[in-house]
């Protein structure tokens, strides 16, 4: 209900759907305890545990953050709580789960679907299950500026 409300406020000023959405996310992420920097991107359809710390301008679509596993609880009694991190100007692609204690490093780019459970060199491109280095974002970025080239009709601004 308070996101529908939030909505229509938006609207009435002109502000995009996809902006005021992103802004509600961060604002009720916030309110549970989780630190995210300027100029972040969030969809309100992610899931990120209080404690995860986000950097500034990153993008999280759709995805998964979890702070605990509580997988060993019957076990041991106990459970795992460990917040991640993940640094400035990172991608989170949609579907992606990133799982306790996890650090991405700057700059980095976790592919849609991808199960993220070990630490994320900066400046990296990663995916699969579980996720693994695919390549460099230099690699990355001048794969997608050559076919940008060959059709640009495929990109939008």
């Amino acid at each position: 209900m308070w996101m529908n409300l939030y909505l229509l406020w938006a609207r009435l000023r002109g502000l995009p759907h996809e902006e005021a959405c992103s802004r509600y996310a961060i604002a009720r992420l916030r309110r549970r305890g989780v630190a995210i920097g300027r100029d972040c991107w969030v969809s309100h359809r992610c899931r990120v545990e209080p404690g995860t710390v986000i950097g500034d301008e990153c993008t999280l679509t759709n995805c998964t953050v979890l702070a605990h596993d509580a997988s060993m609880w019957r076990h041991l009694g106990k459970t795992l709580h460990v917040a991640p991190r993940i640094g400035n100007r990172c991608f989170i692609g949609f579907g992606s789960i990133v799982l306790p204690g996890v650090t991405i490093g700057d700059e980095s780019i976790i592919a849609a679907g991808a199960v993220v459970a070990d630490d994320v060199p900066p400046r990296s491109v990663v995916g699969g299950v579980p996720a693994r280095v695919l390549c460099e974002l230099e690699t990355f970025l001048a794969k997608h500026r050559r076919a940008i080239e060959r059709k640009p009709e495929s990109y939008d601004d």
